[in-house]
């Protein structure tokens, strides 16, 4: 073999090569856009069943779990910090309220 004819088959086999690594990476783009299509969609199914799960959480307890909402998800319910704040000092002046009746009616019980 000569040199000529060495060059040709290198050039043949680099050919060959570059065909199919063009057909690998067109198979693989591919493969990678219908999984991020895939995902893109389970994605916005997510967001929307966590949307539908915040409003009826909202309708059902009347914003009443808000405050102890642990969703991590933008949801359009939730009170802001300080609305938060002011539901806490609410939540907890009503508990003292209770308990100080609870045991003024334990005191004149007896």
């Amino acid at each position: 073999m000569n040199l000529e004819e060495f060059r040709k088959a290198l050039s043949s086999d680099a050919t060959e090569e570059n065909t199919q690594l063009k057909r690998q990476l067109s198979d693989l783009q591919t493969e990678y856009h219908e999984k991020l299509s895939k995902l893109e969609n389970e994605n916005d199914s997510l967001k929307e069943s966590c949307r539908v799960l915040c409003n009826r959480c909202f309708t059902l307890t009347r914003g009443v779990t808000c405050l102890f909402c642990g969703l991590d998800y933008p949801c359009p319910h939730m009170p802001r910090l300080e609305e938060q704040v002011a539901m806490a000092h609410k939540l907890r002046k009503e508990i003292e309220k209770k308990w100080l009746m609870g045991i003024v009616m334990l005191l004149f019980s007896k």
